[in-house]
């Protein structure tokens, strides 16, 4: 049946477990002989075995030793409390990052960037007008500073799990009196995303996250040295494969935003909007739902799933197949997503 048993507030662990599971390219990835030289003790191992004993052998397990193992290492998380499922994926993500740079075998090394002076990647960029900013956004200059930065983060290793599931962001802060620049590169594996109104959609509230901001809050210009008025904004630089959305419905652990949301089932990042490569198209398609119910502390995640041509509701031990049309109006007028997961076309 492919089911979890909830060995106490795991509910979180299960729906992103079967997430995970029912993504084919991260699902085949795991169980690929690229990774046969994980231990099996390690989470990554741990998950594997799920895995392989759900998809594999289509049956139903508890997750005990996964559970125990990953207890040992979220310390900032008590058995028996809820987990945010959100920061279950980031953990989740870096650990098993660094299980799978344990073994040469599992990931490429970069070579170093040899920058005779590092100034000359991260100090800061007078920008005049829309066309200087456009040339620098497609300059080598920026191209090298976003390899130094890559290759730093990812301590010059990369495999086909950071490939799939990383990307980056593009912060600029503008000084609006000099109009100097600074550019820096961030990693995510998540995008986090404000309700901004009633019936709010995906698609705006992504352009909610990426629109420019003017603020004046004590800033500092290292150019002009002084407190002014500046612009930040957030451009992507790289997309990953596979895309995690965190809806963020809390403000606190009792107050949670239950308004509803249109749940777009196709996104498409057009030409010029993500850039690593102006020139495409990024296109992506609905591929699972983290759904949780009740307050942060106290509530219940389960997970909605396309599967194998089925849309299937994981509930702990208990699995629904659901209708494409219940399907449809449930990503309509959405309540309760909380993590929703895209794949690239």
């Amino acid at each position: 049946m492919q089911g979890l048993a909830n060995l106490g507030a795991t509910c979180a662990v299960n729906s992103l477990i079967q997430i995970i599971t029912r993504e084919p390219i991260l699902r085949d990835y795991i169980l690929s002989d690229t990774l046969k030289n994980i231990n099996d003790d390690t989470l990554l191992g741990n998950l594997r075995e799920i895995i392989d004993l759900m998809y594999n052998k289509n049956v139903s397990l508890s997750p005990n030793k996964f559970i125990e193992n990953l207890y040992k290492h979220l310390t900032i998380f008590e058995r028996g409390e809820q987990i945010d499922i959100g920061e279950l994926w980031i953990f989740l993500f870096d650990k098993i990052q660094d299980e799978i740079n344990t073994s040469d075998k599992c990931y490429k090394k970069l070579s170093n960037i040899n920058h005779t002076n590092e100034i000359d990647i991260s100090d800061g960029i007078i920008c005049n007008n829309k066309k200087d900013f456009k040339n620098i956004l497609t300059g080598d200059r920026i191209r090298n500073k976003y390899d130094y930065v890559m290759r730093k983060f990812n301590n010059n290793k990369i495999s086909m799990w950071t490939e799939m599931l990383q990307g980056f962001y593009l912060n600029i802060i503008k000084c609006n009196e000099c109009n100097n620049s600074l550019y820096n590169f961030e990693p995510f594996t998540s995008i986090q995303l404000d309700i901004i109104d009633t019936d709010s959609s995906i698609t705006s509230m992504i352009k909610n996250f990426l629109k420019e901001e003017t603020r004046c809050d004590g800033w500092k210009c290292d150019k002009c040295n002084n407190n002014t008025e500046y612009t930040k904004t957030i451009k992507i630089w790289k997309l990953p494969n596979i895309l995690f959305l965190i809806v963020k419905r809390f403000k606190d652990v009792n107050i949670k935003n239950n308004s509803k949301i249109f749940i777009n089932k196709k996104l498409c990042f057009k030409s010029g909007s993500v850039l690593e490569d102006t020139t495409i198209d990024k296109n992506y398609s609905i591929s699972s739902l983290g759904l949780h119910y009740g307050i942060l502390n106290g509530g219940h995640y389960c997970s909605l799933c396309k599967s194998d041509n089925k849309i299937l509701l994981y509930d702990d031990l208990n699995i629904k197949e659901i209708s494409e049309e219940t399907f449809e109006n449930n990503l309509s007028a959405n309540r309760d997503a909380y993590m929703i997961v895209y794949s690239s076309q």
